[in-house]
């Protein structure tokens, strides 16, 4: 009779059990993650661990997810799938017996557990072969409680800081989900607290997702009766000087943030689009007038995260070595499209808001399309390098994430569009007229230092 050598046993992710007990046994064997994520060296405070339903019938496929990459882990049959989610369902005080609905819960942090785990969240959702289960580590991080630590560029830290100052207006924060939007306003709040103390700050949020001392938050429940309209007409009546709200999702939400950046309060929240012009548009979409966002928003922050080269096996890429500095080119305009914005006037003030019909924009003299001056803008180039992995990195080459974004802040060019209800590309072409530095620009900058490579900037910005 062959013999097969005992497996080892699998080391637990710490905080995944109560009393470090395994998430599951049978005959004696633990079933759990062979490998617990690392804490991350820089922006986010967070790892993912993915215990999920395979693509196949016959495994349950358990992977975690390092810096935007998923790992495999274990694969194990698929009779213990449904032992392994019902674990995990308990652990998150959900219910075992409904496996027909999307369920969350919070997994407890035992007490012996690792120190650096803040928070542990469940979800659990139905697929066609089973159920597929999602663990989100929150981890602390020090590296990123304050605004000089997240790693902007130093012109958009001190646009921040002064912004943070004010007493009214509104900051929206765009970008994806998981590109750093909430820590980057949790290290806004600590800077206003410690900076203008007795400041009154308050937070909506779904969930709360970072703990800041001297700050009151709130957790909000979309389908219960707490939902971020409600919550917020009654915190405005309570004359709060610092707000924050978690994501604006309805024009009802919406509405009410504008307003409450026009009555003497500073308000920051998050918008998903995917550039800073895509903010203003999708603000007029939800009914807020131009007039509204051209007073009330002060600054739009686009970020992304993209991985940055592993330090212990990086190499110096021997193509780069010769190469030119690749141009950047400026942003086209449509023929016939016109970037002349016409003069403001009460009598366009009025049309903006509805009580006359925009005249089209291309069909006037005035109009006319100003010659653009845009000088092409190469990229800086250093030493350019390339991953290669190692057993630091887990031979991905990649290790920790940086932050690129872009701060697009109101003049009067930028309002008189807004308010001539100018679509994308008119305003992307106002911006590129007063040589706004964009998302793509500021990434390249961190290719020149060696921290990124060109291929995971094109494939965070969605370039082919």
């Amino acid at each position: 009779m062959e013999t097969r050598q005992q497996r080892p046993s699998y080391a637990l992710v710490e905080g995944l059990s109560l009393e470090n007990r395994p998430i599951f046994s049978r005959n004696n064997e633990s079933i759990a993650i062979s490998r617990q994520p690392e804490p991350p060296t820089r922006h986010k405070a967070k790892a993912v661990a993915l215990p999920a339903v395979p693509h196949t019938k016959k495994r349950l496929k358990i992977r975690i997810c390092e810096k935007c990459g998923l790992s495999p882990v274990e694969r194990l049959p698929k009779s213990l799938s449904d032992n392994v989610i019902a674990r995990l369902k308990v652990l998150g005080g959900l219910l075992t017996y409904r496996n027909d609905i999307p369920q969350e819960g919070r997994i407890l942090i035992a007490n012996a557990g690792n120190e650096a785990i803040v928070d542990q969240r469940l979800a659990v959702f139905p697929t066609i072969h089973g159920q597929r289960a999602v663990v989100r580590i929150f981890y602390k991080n020090k590296e990123l409680m304050d605004v000089e630590q997240l790693g902007f560029s130093e012109q958009i830290s001190e646009n921040l800081k002064r912004i943070a100052a004010r007493s009214e207006g509104v900051l929206l924060l765009t970008g994806p989900a998981g590109s750093g939007k909430s820590t980057t306003m949790a290290a806004i709040l600590r800077y206003i607290l410690n900076r203008f103390p007795g400041k009154s700050v308050v937070t909506l949020e779904d969930p709360v997702e970072i703990r800041i001392d001297g700050a009151t938050q709130v957790q909000i429940t979309p389908h219960g009766e707490l939902t971020y309209p409600t919550a917020l007409r009654s915190l405005l009546r309570q004359d709060p000087q610092i707000l924050m709200i978690g994501e604006i999702r309805d024009a009802e939400t919406a509405k009410i943030a504008i307003e409450a950046g026009l009555t003497g309060h500073l308000l920051m929240s998050t918008l998903h689009s995917g550039t800073p012009a895509g903010a203003f548009l999708r603000l007029l979409e939800m009914g807020i007038e131009p007039y509204q966002v051209t007073s009330s928003i002060s600054a739009v922050l686009n970020q992304r995260l993209v991985r940055k080269i592993c330090p212990k096996c990086k190499s110096q890429d021997p193509q780069t070595q010769k190469a030119e500095p690749r141009p950047l080119q400026a942003p086209t305009v449509r023929e016939g499209v016109s970037t002349q914005i016409p003069a403001f006037t009460p009598a366009l003030t009025l049309r903006a808001c509805g009580n006359f019909p925009s005249p089209p924009i291309t069909s006037p003299e005035r109009y006319k399309p100003r010659t653009q001056k845009t000088e092409p803008r190469t990229s800086v180039r250093g030493k350019s390098f390339q991953p290669t992995g190692c057993d630091h990195c887990f031979n991905t080459g990649y290790k920790g994430r940086v932050l690129i974004a872009e701060m697009v802040t109101l003049d009067g060019r930028l309002r008189e569009a807004i308010l001539a209800k100018a679509d994308a590309e008119q305003l992307e072409a106002v911006l590129a007229e007063k040589g706004h530095t964009n998302i793509l620009e500021d990434g390249n900058r961190l290719i020149g230092q060696g921290i990124t490579t060109q291929e995971e900037l094109n494939k965070v910005c969605g370039i082919i």
